[in-house]
């Protein structure tokens, strides 16, 4: 039901439509996204995201405590400030407007060679 209603409303502006999902979708390991830098800006310290790890087990493996609750971008728990990027945004959370400056880094990428996080 959820399908159908997505795409009959596929042409709609992002902001005038809503879902809510219960359960989140499987991690899908994206290997369409080369290694790139990720920065964080507060601490001066940065890794490699591979996508095998993914930005959030990057994050884990540096030690920050970010909290997830779905780990699947439904729920907006690891809503974190993002400053430079561009990143790639695979949640079903933020808005546009909060997607220039947000990103759930649970599910979220980088498009480009360095990705900046306030944190």
């Amino acid at each position: 039901m959820i399908d159908a209603f997505e795409a009959a409303v596929a042409s709609w502006l992002d902001d005038r439509k809503h879902v809510e999902l219960f359960t989140p979708p499987k991690r899908v390991v994206q290997h369409d996204v080369p290694p790139y830098e990720l920065v964080l800006k507060a601490s001066k310290t940065s890794a490699i995201v591979t996508p095998e790890v993914g930005l959030l087990g990057t994050l884990e493996a540096m030690g920050v405590d970010v909290p997830v609750s779905c780990g699947g971008g439904i729920c907006g728990a690891c809503r974190t400030r993002w400053i430079e990027g561009p990143p790639i945004h695979r949640d079903r959370v933020l808005s546009p407007a909060e997607r220039q400056n947000e990103l759930i880094v649970c599910v979220g990428d980088c498009a480009g060679p360095k990705l900046v996080l306030d944190l």
